[in-house]
């Protein structure tokens, strides 16, 4: 089944056969065969199950493009990425029936592409999510996860989850650092023409914009995270300390990137640091490439 609630109780409840069956039948007399068959049936369900919904999810987002300018990219950009956070969220809740630690890995796994799809519009410029980069980070997904159906035990089939109800989870509030007041501003003065590789910077409305969307994003994260009732910190989700980060420098000067090398060292890469600082310097003294040397001097 490709329905994210059916697929779980199936999951659940074949995991908890097989678990009755090897603590009340002898070894002798256990059915071996039909028991390693029903453990292959819940990886290939469970795994094509995540591949729908992932697919689905990254259509949805599709048209959201933080860095889009034109009449009315803004709203058509947060409408995608609403369909897109209510199909996470719905997701997660349907999964929420599953034993917790494979809850958490799906919902991570589910999360992360995410995460990964919303940064790729930013940072990667031509370089958005396909139908085969999915494919390839759903590969080793199955194995990771057949682990623990091989391994069925007690702590593996508690499925009373702790809710949380009482945390909360604050929205970020989206500023702006050191970014242009207008798109005129941006536009004008004796800056270098940019290469083919290096985007222009953006203009403070632009900024703006892209800072709401990347902060509404972690937002939906952190409410996927408690509608599958997952107390976990969202910095496990998988991208979201590099969309967190991203989030947090668009827009700034060369002090504050400074300010945070230790962290951008940590989960970006050099030619992320690159199109992060393009897309925020402005009246920078600085290249994006001389700007990058300092800080890894």
């Amino acid at each position: 089944t490709r329905h994210p609630r059916r697929c779980g109780l199936f999951v659940t409840d074949v995991m908890f056969l097989i678990h009755r069956l090897e603590r009340e039948v002898p070894a002798s007399s256990r059915p071996l065969k039909q028991m390693k068959a029903l453990k292959r049936k819940c990886q290939e369900e469970l795994h094509a199950m995540m591949k729908c919904q992932e697919d689905a999810l990254l259509t949805s987002l599709q048209p959201c493009r933080p860095v889009a300018t034109g009449s009315g990219s803004f709203l058509e950009a947060e409408t995608a990425l609403g369909a897109a956070a209510g199909l996470m969220k719905a997701t997660c809740a349907a999964l929420s029936s599953l034993p917790r630690p494979l809850l958490q890995e799906v919902t991570l796994h589910l999360l992360g592409s995410f995460c990964h799809a919303l940064l790729a519009k930013l940072l990667h410029e031509t370089e958005e999510p396909t139908e085969s980069s999915a494919a390839t980070r759903l590969q080793e997904f199955p194995v990771a996860m057949g682990a623990r159906m091989v391994g069925v035990g007690n702590r593996l089939l508690e499925t009373a989850l702790a809710r949380g109800a009482n945390n909360d989870f604050r929205e970020v509030l989206a500023g702006l650092k050191g970014s242009p007041s207008s798109k005129a501003e941006a536009d004008s003065g004796g800056a270098p023409a940019a290469t083919p590789h290096v985007p222009a910077t953006l203009s403070a409305d632009e900024i703006s914009s892209a800072v709401t969307l990347l902060t509404s994003g972690q937002c939906m994260v952190r409410q996927s995270l408690q509608a599958a009732g997952l107390d976990i910190l969202p910095e496990k989700v998988p991208s979201y300390r590099k969309l967190s980060l991203s989030t947090d420098l668009l827009g700034s000067d060369f002090i504050r990137f400074r300010e945070r090398r230790k962290a951008l060292q940590k989960v970006m890469s050099k030619e992320e640091v690159i199109r992060l600082m393009s897309l925020s310097f402005y009246d920078e003294a600085l290249t994006p490439e001389d700007a990058w040397r300092m800080l890894n001097a």
